[in-house]
């Protein structure tokens, strides 16, 4: 018998699709349509072992509109339950490592960090903070860049103890509470807005504590 290596197959899911297996786990309605794929979909992630991709900006848009904190926990709890979650870098660090790249690419000598893109997502195991490895091999990179107050004073840390995804939503919901002005400016549109809002949910630093190793 001829041994392979398997790689777990990655699910995206846009908001609307996580709400839609939440509302299915509850009882609740959902187009007739869908709802055997909806369950399929939710069984691949509960029991067969297919990675569901957590993106920290999306716990923003799980508050906008109607939604509660409390439906808000109901969508972190589908990712909560997955056998397996591969956690997505918020985008300006994605941004910044395809750039690095393709600089290393060009010029193979450079030293140039390695920036983590997509990591498997543990709550309690160590997880690499992006933000904090631009920041240890960049002095001065978030100068000039309207963080919010929290961040000014704050050496992201390079590796942290990653939190249960409950949390990103705790964070969400505080930012709606008090800086409701972040939250409705378009991310991406200015390098400090993009900053500012997915920093701030995506941040470990606040509650979470720093990994040495």
């Amino acid at each position: 018998m001829n041994s392979e290596i398997v790689t777990s197959p990655k699910i995206y899911l846009d908001t609307a699709h996580v709400v839609n297996i939440a509302r299915l786990r509850n009882g609740e309605p959902v187009d007739e349509r869908y709802r055997d794929a909806y369950a399929l979909i939710d069984e691949c992630i509960t029991q067969r072992h297919f990675g569901l991709i957590f993106n920290p900006a999306a716990a923003l848009e799980w508050l906008e509109g109607r939604a509660t904190l409390r439906s808000a926990h109901q969508l972190a709890d589908v990712f909560d339950s997955a056998k397996l979650v591969y956690c997505l870098e918020i985008d300006s660090v994605i941004f910044t490592a395809e750039l690095l790249r393709e600089c290393s690419r060009i010029h193979p000598g450079l030293n140039a960090p390695d920036l983590p893109i997509l990591q498997v997502y543990e709550p309690g195991k160590p997880y690499r903070n992006g933000l904090g490895i631009l920041a240890d091999a960049v002095p001065g990179y978030f100068d000039g860049v309207d963080l919010l107050p929290h961040l000014r004073d704050v050496r992201p840390p390079k590796v942290f103890e990653a939190p249960p995804l409950g949390e990103y939503v705790r964070r969400a919901h505080h930012l709606h509470q008090t800086r409701p002005d972040v939250c409705q400016e378009p991310f991406g549109s200015a390098p400090g807005r993009f900053l500012r809002g997915t920093t701030r949910v995506a941040s470990p630093q606040i509650g979470v504590r720093e990994m040495t190793s």
